[in-house]
């Protein structure tokens, strides 16, 4: 009996470590740029068709209609479209550098994820939908104070020095945020395995070969001179599918994390070259900082370091350890 219950506080005890350890959310931080920077990119390049695109002037394309749910959601005049289309581009740019940084994430969630929905035709995609999870997650969290214009001001306002305003560390906070984001996208990978295993033409490689022959996303000239050796379509298909299944079950351990992160990002670069694709990597890899710890930002600042001392640089501006043990961290 006394073992069982050593056994359920050990469980318990990890449990409670893995979700609700507090760190420097340093890794929501790193998600919060890279997916506003993008998303500011992509979603911006329609702003000029924001009245044929989303407006009751011209002709939307809402998911919902074709699941049988029609004015699920309510069609904007072009007027309302294209102001609200521009308020979102603003929350993204004031979401990207962290200011407001929470009212930002909500609004950017609310406003990003209407659009995507009334477009079912080009504006929602894969991408979309993961690009929609990560600005939930990231109005859960404090992904505001790293790296931010809200943490600079915080720190003015105490009278700290400009230089470790920019590059103090912040508080710690809870990590159940950075977890799910995590685990979000180890599901994703596992989801894709599963949705793998039941299409035969996956394995025998001309699933492969055939979007490789295709031009349907954007120029693939060196997926095009791939398809003439079928047979390595074969090998790339296991392996790929064996990431994807072990990813959410390895990427945890210190070792794994940079094996899985590794084979990611060799596997998504090839889909660049060979595919044609372009923003959905990009998503793939804003999503992989959330695997980004206090460790990974120490280790380059003490590379920074070495730099500044080698250039007779202030130090302030590379290595701040101590602000722990000041009351800023």
């Amino acid at each position: 009996m006394d073992a069982t219950k050593t056994t359920s506080k050990t469980i318990k005890s990890q449990f409670e470590q893995f979700f609700f350890r507090k760190e420097i959310p340093f890794g929501m931080a790193a998600v919060r740029i890279a997916i506003s920077f993008l998303m500011l990119i992509v979603m911006g390049r329609s702003w000029r068709h924001v009245r044929e695109l989303y407006s009751a002037d011209g002709a939307p394309a809402p998911l919902a209609d074709n699941f049988g749910y029609y004015h699920f959601l309510p069609t904007l005049s072009a007027t309302w479209a294209v102001a609200f289309y521009t308020l979102m581009l603003l929350l993204l740019f004031t979401l990207m550098i962290g200011w407001k940084t929470r009212i930002s994430a909500v609004g950017v969630l609310v406003l990003f994820t209407y659009f995507t929905l009334q477009d079912s035709l080009s504006t929602i995609t894969k991408y979309s939908v993961i690009s929609s999870h990560v600005f939930f997650l990231l109005s859960l969290s404090a992904c505001g104070e790293v790296w931010s214009v809200d943490r600079f001001l915080k720190l003015k306002r105490r009278g700290i020095p400009k230089p470790l305003r920019f590059l103090s560390y912040s508080e710690k906070f809870e990590i159940w945020p950075q977890r799910l984001l995590q685990m979000f996208i180890g599901i994703v990978y596992l989801g894709a395995a599963i949705t793998k295993m039941h299409t035969a033409p996956y394995f025998t490689g001309e699933q492969l070969r055939f979007w490789l022959l295709t031009n349907v996303n954007h120029a693939n000239p060196v997926g095009e001179a791939m398809s003439v050796f079928p047979a390595i379509f074969v090998v790339f298909a296991y392996i790929a599918i064996i990431w994807e299944v072990l990813f959410p079950f390895i990427v945890w351990h210190r070792v794994g994390r940079w094996a899985m992160l590794g084979l990611g990002v060799t596997f998504h670069a090839l889909t660049t070259i060979t595919l044609g694709l372009l923003v959905f990597p990009l998503v793939c890899f804003s999503v992989y900082c959330s695997f980004l710890t206090a460790e990974d930002i120490l280790w380059w600042r003490k590379q920074f370091s070495k730099v500044a001392r080698k250039f007779n640089l202030s130090r302030d501006y590379f290595y701040v350890p101590r602000l722990i043990s000041t009351g800023i961290a």
